[in-house]
């Protein structure tokens, strides 16, 4: 029997629509391919910060900044642990600005910008697959209040401490702080003379240096009408070699506001230990 000659013209018809529309797309696809450009990015290099300090009026220029907050002009690039190198995608020129960022509380997951200091900044201009090397060079920021700024170079502002001056127990300079425990003195509390602090708001940042073989307390004594009163901020564990800390005591102040406050230390030796030692260095209280 004889097939009706429109079944014969179909599946060519068919085929020849479907290969119709796979060769546009492929041509489609291979004009996209042909317009493509890759972005290679420039790089920068970011070495360690620098902080520069007017040492009679701010102290030490120690510091503790692990991180950089990256910006090209206002968008953000990212945290960079430091040393880092950093690409940049850009096609015009633009301002690059270096935050330094620390570990609030000495906690490796609380990372922030670290308010009291200066930022940097370079022109950038973009030039793909070369590296620029940066060192950012900072100081602490106009208007800051130091009410404790201890280095213990010529005395001692803190109770039941005394200084050291020997060679592998000092941080920098010819003096450090020191409290030594043992069986028959067993307890650390070692405060400072008072101050005042702003009841506002405004940041307030401990600032140290130190090193330990017992762990210790960082407390505020907030003056009262009823008497100092403790005022819990942090815990510190050992470390066997010096380290810097920034502690942000701005909470505690709004919680409990007082005429005046003094910074006090605490620790105890634990049953069986025969002694400890701590060591400090350049405590700062700082805000604006």
């Amino acid at each position: 029997m004889d097939l009706p000659a429109c079944a014969d013209s179909a599946i060519p018809n068919e085929a020849s629509s479907t290969m119709r529309l796979f060769l546009l797309i492929f041509l489609l696809a291979l004009l996209s391919a042909c317009n493509y450009r890759a972005e290679v990015p420039s790089y920068v290099y970011i070495k360690p910060f620098e902080l520069r300090t007017d040492k009679a009026i701010e102290g030490s220029a120690s510091e503790n900044i692990p991180d950089a907050w990256v910006y090209l002009d206002d968008e953000a690039l990212g945290v960079f642990q430091l040393p880092a190198r950093v690409p940049v995608i850009a096609s015009a020129p633009g301002k690059l600005l270096f935050m330094p960022g620390i570990k609030k509380d000495g906690i490796s997951g609380i990372r922030e910008i670290y308010p009291f200091y200066t930022q940097y900044s370079i022109d950038f201009f973009p030039s793909p697959a070369t590296v620029d090397t940066v060192i950012p060079s900072i100081s602490y920021i106009d208007g800051l209040n130091f009410p404790i700024l201890e280095d213990f170079e010529i005395g001692n502002d803190f109770s039941n401490m005394n200084r050291t001056s020997i060679r592998n127990e000092v941080f920098e300079g010819n003096w450090s702080g020191v409290v030594r425990l043992d069986v028959f003195n067993n307890e650390m509390a070692s405060s400072s003379s008072a101050f005042q602090l702003p009841q506002d708001g405004r940041r307030i940042f401990l600032e140290m240096d130190y090193k330990c073989s017992l762990r210790f307390n960082v407390s505020l004594l907030a003056g009262k009408i009823t008497g100092l009163d403790p005022v819990y901020a942090v815990t510190i564990t050992p470390k066997a070699q010096w380290n810097k800390i920034y502690i942000d005591l701005t909470e505690e102040v709004i919680a409990n506001k007082a005429r005046d406050y003094r910074l006090i230390f605490t620790a105890g030796l634990p049953a069986g230990a025969e002694e400890a030692t701590f060591f400090f260095d350049n405590i700062k209280i700082v805000h604006l």
